[in-house]
């Protein structure tokens, strides 16, 4: 059973950016650009006021979390994590998850007993193809997500990958073992422009019909979130929509009663 409202057969899961132990609005990727986040559901940007906001107006309990400074080579923020999952939240964490060591450390992680729920290794991160094994060995099918990360359509990797096409990339992350992938392009979060990988994300579903399919970024309303359904998504990464309240608790009861994708509303 998913732990968020159910949309279909789609989980909605909070996003909060983590910048400076507050939580930040994402702009297109532009992390130097993000400020501090203004949201109906919470008077302040710290990290325990916006999960318990997600947690009482929506009844949202697992959030994907991007550490940004972690993601940008800094230490991972502890005190954040553990005051999200002191609000109630369970954590699918990206902190630049880069070497063997990392993912051990976020593996054995724990807040008074709480572990962290599953830990993101995200393409941006990685410095070629080969680390994908190896750190799924050492976190667990169970434990690890594959994020595909792009801009504009391209994949976010560095030089020294020896793959650039997105499928060819999710190929190599199903084929040693990730169960579960996110496809996010970084152009759409905070643009409220639509989801822009529903292509990518119908050939991953078509080719690779047992994987959990996440994606994200540019949900402007329940039109969008149906989209994503008809494209075989699983989960849907929403931030800006539940902050402005262009997506209500009453909407999200609404959609749960859906069952069949392309039913109208």
């Amino acid at each position: 059973m998913l732990n968020g409202s159910e949309i279909g057969t789609v989980q909605v899961i909070p996003v909060i950016d983590l910048k400076q132990g507050r939580v930040v609005r994402g702009i297109a990727g532009a992390r130097e650009r993000y400020q501090p986040v203004c949201s109906q559901l919470c008077r302040t940007a710290q990290p325990f006021d916006v999960a318990r906001g997600f947690i009482r107006a929506f009844a949202l309990q697992e959030m994907y979390v991007a550490d940004l400074d972690a993601i940008g080579g800094a230490t991972v923020d502890e005190h954040s994590l553990g005051e999200m999952i002191r609000a109630g939240s369970r954590l699918l964490l990206d902190a630049g998850i880069d070497s063997v060591d990392k993912a051990q450390q976020a593996k054995d992680w724990n807040h008074a007993g709480a572990r962290l729920h599953r830990v993101i290794v995200a393409l941006e991160s990685l410095g070629n193809s080969s680390q994908l094994e190896e750190l799924l060995g050492t976190l667990g099918r169970d434990t690890a997500v594959f994020s595909l990360d792009l801009k504009g359509g391209r994949p976010l990797v560095r030089e020294s990958w020896d793959l650039a096409n997105p499928l060819e990339i999710a190929e190599r992350a199903v084929g040693v073992g990730f169960r579960e992938i996110i496809v996010l392009d970084l152009a759409d979060v905070g643009m409220a422009a639509g989801n822009q990988s529903l292509s990518v994300c119908q050939e991953i579903r078509r080719r690779w019909p047992d994987i959990k399919l996440i994606t994200g970024g540019g949900v402007r309303g329940h039109s969008d979130l149906e989209a994503l359904i008809n494209a075989g998504c699983d989960g849907a990464l929403v931030a800006s929509a539940l902050h402005d309240g262009r997506l209500r608790s009453d909407q999200l009861r609404l959609l749960t009663e859906k069952t069949t994708p392309g039913e109208a509303l």
